[in-house]
């Protein structure tokens, strides 16, 4: 049962669209959409999304990790309520100081479903 367009979009024969087939994969996309989506962004949803753009060019030495996890803890409990996060890692290397790595462990119980999302902007 087909859930939601890929991202990239991309054509297939069959059903015009290539589609998601898997659970894993449909919250994974909805994560990177929550995560990469500027709130005001998204039209009829101004509260949607946690801007992780923001936060790029913070400074490392004061840069707001608990803020930024409390934004996107929040995020995934309203928009993917099903999801739990058991981890969450923000870090950033000195000799990149405008890149930072978000890595957030997350479960699903009710499918019984675990995964990694990392993104690194």
């Amino acid at each position: 049962m087909p859930f939601d367009l890929t991202v990239p979009i991309q054509r297939n024969d069959v059903t015009t669209f290539q589609l998601v087939q898997n659970f894993r994969i449909l919250i994974r996309h909805k994560m990177r959409c929550i995560l990469l989506t500027i709130p005001g962004e998204r039209v009829m949803y101004p509260d949607f999304g946690a801007g992780v753009q923001r936060y790029l060019f913070e400074n490392n030495a004061n840069f707001p990790k608990h803020q930024l996890q409390s934004v996107v803890t929040s995020q995934i409990t309203r928009y993917l309520p099903g999801v739990t996060i058991e981890n969450f890692l923000v870090s950033s290397d000195p000799q990149f100081p405008n890149k930072i790595t978000i890595r957030i462990e997350y479960s699903l119980a009710s499918l019984n479903v675990s995964d990694l999302l990392v993104l690194t902007i």
